[in-house]
């Protein structure tokens, strides 16, 4: 009798040990393929790229960072249906992943849904606060919204995040002209200019002559920021 349980305890140790190694091949393999799927999308095949996600959802179906980076690639596809969707299920994975946050927040600032994008931007400084993308990119939410008061603690924080990038105090400037606040724009400027001495401002435009309006046109550089496909 001792001898039949020992040969019945050895194999159900046989078949966890079978299936913990098949589980570990199969992780190993959509993890693989997640990879091969970040290769695709940084050459912009992203139809391959969406298949290589897809693949290795298929294997590991609680995989959340190939659910977002498939919503990305359906993003570039013009697919925002499937990306609103990927990212939702990425967030439904881990409810902790800033950066299914942040690129929510971005597609739904592509089609106008300024409220829900800055709540996403939100829960994504609140998972990781040192991310700059998510302090400019609420900033420009806020702007969108024509709430431009609101606006200036984000670049502020990006500025101080990163004091070198020109975009930040451009943004600024911009937010500082529309409120009326000139003397703090054209000291955002001029930082802006020290950064790039090939910036000429027009109330917040980068290039053309100087002129004087209430409303500064958005700058150049939140041309084609938020596409709406």
């Amino acid at each position: 009798m001792y001898k039949i349980y020992k040969m019945i305890l050895y194999f159900i140790l046989l078949v966890v040990s079978c299936s913990s190694n098949l589980a570990h091949a199969e992780e190993s393999k959509s993890e693989t393929l997640y990879q091969r799927g970040n290769i695709y999308f940084d050459q912009r095949q992203y139809g391959l790229a969406i298949s290589s996600f897809t693949k290795a959802i298929e294997l590991d179906p609680g995989f959340a960072k190939a659910y977002n980076n498939r919503g990305l690639a359906y993003r570039y596809k013009a697919r925002n249906d499937l990306a609103l969707k990927d990212y939702n299920k990425a967030l439904a994975l881990d409810p902790q992943y800033a950066n299914a946050y942040y690129n929510r927040g971005h597609l739904y600032t592509g089609i106008g849904k300024y409220d829900l994008a800055i709540a996403d931007y939100t829960k994504a400084i609140e998972f990781n606060s040192q991310d700059i993308d998510f302090y400019y990119n609420r900033g420009n939410a806020y702007v969108l919204k024509h709430e431009y008061h609101l606006a200036i603690p984000d670049y502020t924080k990006a500025i101080e995040l990163n004091p070198k990038v020109t975009d930040y105090y451009i943004m600024r400037a911009y937010v500082y002209k529309a409120i009326g606040e000139n003397e703090l724009a054209s000291a955002d400027e001029n930082s802006a200019i020290e950064l790039q001495p090939q910036l000429k401002f027009n109330l917040g435009s980068i290039e053309g002559k100087k002129r004087r309006t209430s409303v500064p046109e958005l700058p150049d550089i939140m041309q084609g920021l938020y596409p709406s496909y």
